[in-house]
């Protein structure tokens, strides 16, 4: 007995790689297909028995249109949503959805299907289009938020992180697939036998007024990250937790101290061993440098605040930013935060001035970067502003762009096209 408690299952597999149109049990998948090609790779599974006449991926090329057939008043009971599984310990889903041949009731948009599901999308009521979230981790389903729509593509992405027992899940928004837009409560996933077969991605449609409606969905892509800011949704820090971190002073002193990265100020916070408060680093013109992990951050000099170093050849450097509003009263907490701001980071040796914070809540978040290109240290804010800099190569960098989906809020694919550009 003792000999089969011993054992352990192997963490890996030596597979041989599966030559199918995609392999593997969850994939990203554009919508294109070639001649032979399945109209549905086996990674996608319908949540019903699916109605053929209402779906197609040949309809529109490189689409997958899915059309309404049928009423149905709730997500759980709706047909042909197409879904995919969630991978642990995290993952990310994200698309893009053409929304103009929509009817009236119809809602459509990309799910985390289960009994207590959660999902982002499109309704369309009395001739209007608006963005939802539905939070059904309470077993009732509860609308979240209703943001007007005018836009004819709206893209959607749904974040899972099942590490340590977790099991919450955050939903986002965006106009242009760039800059996202956090909505609605976090989902705590909650396993039931009703929906034997865990947590899913999903894409749907259906129609609570009229059939015939339908939405085209761009692409569905999968991955095993989160968005890189901290995984507590609305959150204005940029780490999960104050990080132990070593920081070094131009005088050539270095501290250790527990940091974090406030991104709607664009400053660095950290907890004073005295007093145990939170304070505001200030005065950045004796410090050299904070180093987290094996993550850099210098101070900018001019406007006080913070740049992370990504890369030193070419140098690549990234500002963090969290757009804020007040909390609403329906929020509940009320009252305001208290921060310590130190003239110095020296604890508070000659005094301190005590802020009130009102209560803010962060509603999206965007990235500056910089590049040092011929001896100049020059911004970009956008993929198009980034591209200016290399005029020459104006076309070579717009393809690599395309075929490589590069999202600017993932710090990663910026490092890469900054160095595609350079070896150019």
């Amino acid at each position: 007995m003792g000999r089969w408690l011993a054992c352990k299952v192997p963490e890996t597999l030596d597979l041989p790689a599966s030559k199918g149109l995609i392999p593997g049990i969850v994939a990203s998948d554009e919508f294109g297909r070639k001649k032979g090609d399945r109209d549905l790779p086996l990674v996608w599974q319908w949540n019903h028995n699916p109605d053929n006449r209402f779906w197609s991926v040949a309809q529109r090329k490189d689409y997958l249109r899915l059309t309404t057939g049928r009423i149905d008043l709730t997500l759980l009971s709706a047909r042909n949503t197409l879904t995919q599984r969630t991978i642990g310990p995290v993952c990310s889903g994200t698309t893009c959805m053409e929304i103009a041949g929509m009817k009236d009731g119809d809602f459509a948009g990309l799910c985390l299907l289960q009994s207590n599901y959660g999902l982002v999308g499109v309704k369309m009521t009395d001739g209007s289009k608006y963005i939802y979230m539905i939070n059904a981790g309470s077993e009732e389903s509860v609308e979240q938020a209703s943001i007007p729509v005018s836009a004819k593509k709206v893209y959607f992405k749904a974040e899972c992180d099942f590490r340590k027992l977790a099991d919450v899940a955050y939903f986002y928004y965006s106009l242009d697939g760039k800059k996202w837009n956090a909505i609605g409560e976090p989902l705590k996933m909650k396993y039931t036998l009703t929906h034997f077969m865990g947590y899913r991605f999903g894409l749907f449609n259906y129609a609570t007024k009229e059939t015939g409606g339908y939405v085209d969905f761009d692409y569905f892509r999968i991955n095993d990250k989160l968005t890189q800011f901290n995984a507590q949704n609305n959150s204005p820090y940029l780490f999960g937790d104050f990080e132990a971190a070593t920081v070094y002073f131009n005088n050539g002193r270095q501290s250790d101290e527990k940091v974090n990265y406030h991104l709607p100020s664009n400053k660095i916070r950290f907890i004073d061993k005295k007093d145990k408060v939170i304070k505001e680093v200030s005065d950045t013109q004796m410090l050299d440098s904070i180093v987290v992990g094996k993550r850099v951050f210098i101070p900018d000099s001019v406007h006080e605040g913070w740049f992370e170093i990504l890369s030193e050849k070419p140098v690549v450097q990234v500002q963090y930013f969290a757009k804020t509003k007040p909390k609403g009263k329906q929020v509940g907490f009320g009252g305001t935060s208290e921060l310590t701001r130190t003239s110095t980071y020296q604890y508070l040796d000659g005094g301190a001035l005590i802020l009130k914070e009102p209560e803010m809540e962060v509603v999206g978040y965007y990235n500056y970067y910089w590049i040092f290109k011929d001896g100049k240290r020059k911004q970009f804010k956008s993929l198009a502003q980034f591209v200016k800099l290399y005029p020459k190569q104006k076309a070579q960098l717009n393809q690599y762009i395309q075929d490589n989906h590069i999202n600017f809020e993932d710090v990663e694919a910026i490092v890469k096209l900054c160095l595609y550009a350079e070896s150019l």
